[in-house]
């Protein structure tokens, strides 16, 4: 059994143990990134009060699938679906439309391919989470899914490095449908694992609704914003800030979002996470302060169907492009929760219950 599939087993089926450690020491206050709303496609924005940022840092709900009495969520009809739904520990349930068989695990539109000698079951719970992802992508966006996203999962980080040229820092690499992630397990012990579903996902949504034709710092800002990494991205600047200012310029990260991943792998881990918390902040900006979803929902309508992205920003905003952009620099916008690292750890569930 390879060391990929001995982290899945660890991080997906016996979530108890790692729940029991997370939870021992105390947390520092009340505040917790579940506490704050859902967004949602009602939602009235601004959402989130700055005293609400204060105590609970960026809306983070990815990873209470691990705590303590979570259950796949119920369709129409009573049935389980998403995470939990395709598999009971190692035996596949019968849900329409989920295959599984060595090497492939698929539930339209997604397939994923992994370790042919591995037990389809322990990689099947990521279409879990791609499946709850596309459902709140698309209720979110307005965008419809096209085609199928086709994923593979490798054995190893090795194995992950060699197909991408990406180090960890990097949790996928997407390119025109298709998708090769980190080993899911991995993804999973480092609790990142839905985060991932939904970044890549949102992606994917946008590509094949002519999103390849908008900046690079949108649709990374809105994938990332959808995968709710604002608590991650923001911890990650902790060792930078000590450099100096980790805000960037438009400019800057959309060079860097646009760009092969750097040769030098600390330049890139640096870049990288600088340039999509940047692109992160960008959204934020510009979902709570100008207007919410409903302009941007008109954006993504409008390009999907040919309209040139200048002119459907100026049609929802009343800015071009370059106008909103400059209106969104993260320089002159700022940090919603402030400079300072969130000492709560998302993956704690909250003390007070949530």
């Amino acid at each position: 059994m390879s060391r990929t599939i001995i982290l899945m087993t660890a991080a997906l089926f016996t979530v108890a143990i790692a729940v029991g450690a997370a939870t021992a020491g105390a947390m520092p206050d009340d505040g917790h990134p579940a506490l704050l709303p859902t967004v949602a496609p009602t939602s009235a924005f601004p959402l989130y009060d700055a005293d609400e940022l204060a105590r609970n840092g960026y809306p983070d709900h990815q990873h209470g699938y691990f705590w303590p009495g979570w259950l796949p969520p119920l369709d129409e009809h009573g049935e389980p679906y998403g995470f939990g739904s395709f598999c009971t520990g190692l035996h596949s349930r019968d849900r329409v439309g989920f295959t599984a068989k060595p090497g492939l695990v698929s539930f339209a539109p997604f397939s994923l391919e992994f370790n042919a000698e591995a037990e389809p079951c322990l990689v099947a719970p990521f279409l879990g989470f791609c499946e709850m992802a596309l459902i709140d992508a698309q209720a979110l966006l307005g965008l419809a899914p096209v085609g199928e996203l086709q994923m593979n999962t490798p054995d190893s980080m090795d194995m992950y490095t060699a197909m991408t040229g990406n180090g960890p820092w990097r949790m996928f690499s997407y390119r025109s449908g298709t998708a090769v992630m980190q080993p899911v397990g991995i993804l999973a012990r480092r609790t990142l694992i839905a985060h991932a579903a939904r970044d890549v996902v949102t992606l994917w949504l946008l590509d094949v609704n002519g999103g390849e034709r908008l900046p690079a710092w949108f649709r990374e800002g809105l994938s990332a914003w959808v995968a709710e990494m604002g608590v991650h991205l923001c911890n990650y600047m902790a060792s930078y800030r000590l450099d100096g200012d980790v805000l960037w310029t438009p400019d800057r990260i959309e060079t860097v979002l646009s760009s092969p991943a750097a040769s030098d792998p600390e330049a890139d881990r640096r870049d990288y996470r600088m340039a999509r918390y940047g692109a992160f902040l960008m959204v934020w900006h510009l979902v709570e302060n100008h207007g919410g979803l409903e302009p941007l929902r008109e954006v993504l309508a409008s390009v999907s169907q040919g309209t040139d992205p200048d002119a459907a920003f100026r049609e929802a905003y009343d800015l071009g492009l370059a106008e909103l952009t400059t209106l969104l620099d993260p320089v002159t916008a700022g940090e919603p929760i402030g400079t300072e690292s969130q000492p709560r750890n998302p993956a704690r569930p909250p003390r007070n219950g949530g």
